[in-house]
């Protein structure tokens, strides 16, 4: 009598195990789920977390503590885009990410730096550096954006300086943003318009999407930092973080050198900026992105110089 009950308790379990694993096994089979397994494994591929411990063999070092990188075989990487308009911070964003990873950035233009990491230009962008420096010339798929956003007033004035004092923290003459002149008045028409393009153009792509404001990362670089390494799910290397915090502002910074303001944008330009402000934070909330600070409605001049 017992053995016969031991026997039927046998049987019940065995079969409940054989409906399990042909339930199992339909469910996994069917073309709805292999599919989906499939996108899940290409997307672990591209955005699965990436060690950064460095070997000491393998990469360009110096006496810094955070300037050492490598690029990785093709294919390591997914293709993200570091977007911005010029003047936005990008090459500041881009020391950040080398340095507190190891990873360098790349750029789909031939861009040289003569200070704190090199360059290298890509094309095709394989998949070899953490990011890729675009502003807005997408010529090949990405698979997702970092996007720094800056108070149009002080990114037209940054890129201005950068463009006629030919570096990155220099200062252009102060005669030469004379409205009377053609020069900063068509360079203020024309640049205004590209801090819509280059929010639409990355939209349009319906890629995952990170903002960066260059205001929020002055005033907090480490949540900014954690914040982007988490959307490149990069494994925070925690002594790389700070040395690289230890350096926070890196050499590429711009430097007021006096004590003077000045304010060069006339009534009109002001008008043009502050409704190309108000179209990028429509098209930020129509897209459930984040919401231009407070500081982007009210004026920010005068400017120091």
């Amino acid at each position: 009598m017992g053995y016969t009950a031991l026997t039927r308790d046998a049987v019940v379990i065995v079969t409940i195990f054989l409906l399990v694993v042909w339930f199992w096994s339909t469910i996994m089979t069917s073309p709805d789920n292999v599919s989906l397994i499939r996108e899940t494994e290409e997307h672990r591929r591209k955005m699965g977390h990436v060690t950064n411990d460095l070997p000491p063999n393998n990469s360009s070092s110096d006496a810094t503590g955070c300037s050492d990188y490598r690029f990785m075989p093709p294919g390591t990487f997914p293709y993200i885009a570091l977007a911005s308009v010029p003047g936005s911070g990008n090459t500041w964003v881009r020391w950040l990410l080398q340095s507190s990873t190891g990873f360098p950035a790349a750029s789909v233009y031939n861009v040289q730096h003569s200070t704190d990491f090199r360059l290298k230009k890509c094309l095709p962008c394989n998949g070899q550096a953490l990011v890729v420096k675009n502003h807005a010339d997408i010529k090949e798929p990405i698979d997702g954006a970092i996007i720094i956003l800056r108070n149009p007033y002080s990114a037209l004035i940054a890129e201005f300086n950068r463009k006629k004092s030919g570096t990155h923290a220099g200062h252009a003459p102060i005669h030469l943003f004379n409205n009377s002149g053609t020069g900063w008045r068509h360079f203020v028409n024309g640049m205004s318009k590209r801090f819509v393009s280059l929010l639409e153009l990355y939209i349009h792509q319906n890629k995952p999407i990170h903002i960066v404001f260059y205001e929020n990362l002055k005033k907090g670089v480490e949540w900014e930092l954690r914040k982007m390494l988490q959307f490149l799910k990069v494994n925070i290397n925690e002594k790389r973080l700070t040395c690289t915090l230890s350096n926070a502002e890196g050499s590429n910074h711009r430097s007021p050198n006096s004590s003077m303001t000045f304010d060069p944008f006339s009534m009109e330009q002001r008008s043009l900026i502050d409704d190309i402000i108000s179209r990028m934070d429509v098209l930020l909330k129509d897209n459930n992105l984040p919401a231009l600070p407070e500081e982007y409605w009210i004026y920010p001049g005068p400017f120091p110089r």
